[in-house]
């Protein structure tokens, strides 16, 4: 049996990204590495969380986050509508930004196959997300983040 990932560095998880048919670029906010990618155009990042005991540089999970500038804050009914209707990715908006994320757990062990079906999900919900945003209009801003 394949051995189970517990923990993924940054070129693991840009490695991954990149297996899953994505572009990858690893990069930083300034406070912590990151990976960059985009669906449809739409850019997000997939970000590190709680580091692993076995090295401060690997991680046990890490979420994928879309993150929307947007203009003026949006009816709360057009972020509910999506909490209500979808299982995984949740929506909310904080300090002009509409955020999707999705949060994955390596922590106990998991294959890479689920780590691939993970990212297939997370390419399904940007591509949900799409769809649910243009049936509301939403007014964004110039500048992306």
């Amino acid at each position: 049996a394949p051995a189970l990932i517990e923990h993924l560095g940054i070129d693991g998880l840009t490695d991954l990204l990149q297996r899953s048919g994505f572009r990858a670029n690893a990069a930083s906010d300034g406070q912590r590495p990151l990976v960059q990618s985009a669906v449809q155009g739409l850019g997000f990042l997939l970000v590190p969380g709680n580091p692993a005991r076995a090295a401060a540089d690997r991680y046990v999970d890490f979420s994928f986050n879309c993150l929307i500038k947007v203009d003026q804050r949006l009816p709360p009914a057009l972020v509910d509508a999506w909490n209500e209707s979808k299982r995984f990715g949740r929506c909310f908006q904080r300090d002009g930004l509409l955020v999707l994320a999705f949060d994955v757990m390596l922590a106990g062990g998991v294959s890479d196959r689920f780590l691939l079906a993970q990212c297939e999900m997370w390419d399904r919900l940007m591509h949900d997300f799409i769809a649910h945003l243009r049936q509301t209009p939403v007014t964004v801003a110039d500048k992306p983040v």
